[in-house]
């Protein structure tokens, strides 16, 4: 491995406690890295290179006799936050096993990780831009080739057991996703289906009143199958599925009365609602049922369901639904259910 333009600074001082406070940055213009490795039944060999490399890092650190127990550590103060991101990105990786070769060759414009920690919550996350990547071998009867616009999960939860409601977040997106025609031609040889870039989002954050410390493992074991704590609130930010010219979106925003657990079966009663719309649906239906991968019967009930679920958009081929959960009841599209 090889890096260029390297730059870096790091300060050391106190920290909480017992701890040093050390706080880095570091940035390269250029990496580049070769490897391999071989085996009885086969090798691998890699090139990469990676440019424009960014990251920093901050924390309260203990030594290393501390840090053996870590519910310890945390309590006593250690605590980590990090953030790495890099430009274009290329990579090549020939593999042989029991003599059959295959290449990965792939390339992103950009990319980004993230991580902290510390008593009272945990970070993680990560993503990527402009991905694409071809496979290639002997036993694949065609190059598949696979790409998309952004790709990114990032997970905040807290991790203390509290008196109060914390944050928590989860974040999982994979924008304009594309495969290779011979993908498509498999299962849709006549082009039936649109060859529209797929996407799949969904964004959500609320609280939650932990009544454990998730890193005591002790404490975890005797809850047995009861939950840690209690949720909250949970608001969808986003939701979104976008495949094959259908569409589904929708946001909504809850909470929950952890006193009731009866009226809906063990789950805290929630008060709130969720607005989905669905464009492109039947279109989508009908043209599975041509294709045969989706009967006729089981579109019908389908058809049947959404009819008693949404009703009918604005636009061409929409569906709107409103669940709302109020007065200990749901009600969908203003129709009381339970």
């Amino acid at each position: 491995m090889s890096l260029s333009g390297m730059t870096g600074k790091y300060l050391v001082g106190p920290g909480t406690g017992e701890g040093k406070m050390i706080q880095s940055t570091v940035a390269a213009d250029q990496m580049t890295l070769t490897g391999g490795a071989e085996a009885p039944d086969g090798k691998v060999a890699l090139t990469a290179s990676v440019a424009k490399l960014n990251g920093s890092s901050s924390g309260n650190f203990l030594g290393a006799a501390a840090m053996a127990d870590p519910v310890a550590a945390l309590a006593a103060g250690f605590a980590v936050d990090g953030t790495f991101s890099y430009g274009q990105t290329n990579f090549d990786l020939d593999i042989v096993e029991k003599g059959n070769a295959s290449k990965i060759v792939g390339s992103a414009t950009s990319g980004d990780f993230n991580v902290a920690m510390d008593k009272g919550r945990l970070v993680y996350g990560g993503g990527g831009k402009g991905v694409n990547m071809s496979i290639t071998g002997a036993q694949i009867p065609f190059p598949v080739n696979i790409a998309y616009g952004e790709g990114a999960f990032n997970l905040l939860m807290p991790v203390s057991k509290s008196d109060t409601p914390a944050d928590f977040a989860f974040l999982a997106k994979l924008v304009d996703l594309t495969v290779s025609e011979e993908i498509w031609s498999l299962i849709d040889p006549g082009k039936t289906l649109p060859r529209d870039p797929a996407t799949v989002v969904i964004d959500t954050k609320g609280a939650a009143t932990l009544s454990v410390d998730l890193t005591d493992s002790a404490a975890m074991e005797a809850l047995g199958d009861a939950p840690p704590g209690q949720l909250n609130a949970l608001d969808i930010t986003s939701l979104q599925a976008r495949i094959a010219g259908a569409e589904l979106t929708g946001t909504g925003a809850f909470t929950f009365d952890n006193t009731d657990t009866t009226t809906f079966d063990g789950v805290p009663a929630p008060t709130g609602k969720l607005n989905l719309s669905l464009t492109g649906g039947n279109g989508l239906l009908d043209k599975l049922v041509a294709l045969g991968i989706v009967p006729a019967d089981a579109a019908m009930q389908v058809r049947m369901m959404s009819a008693m679920f949404a009703k009918a958009g604005t636009g061409t081929d929409e569906l709107t639904s409103e669940i709302e959960f109020k007065d200990k009841g749901l009600f969908v599209n203003g129709q009381r259910l339970q």
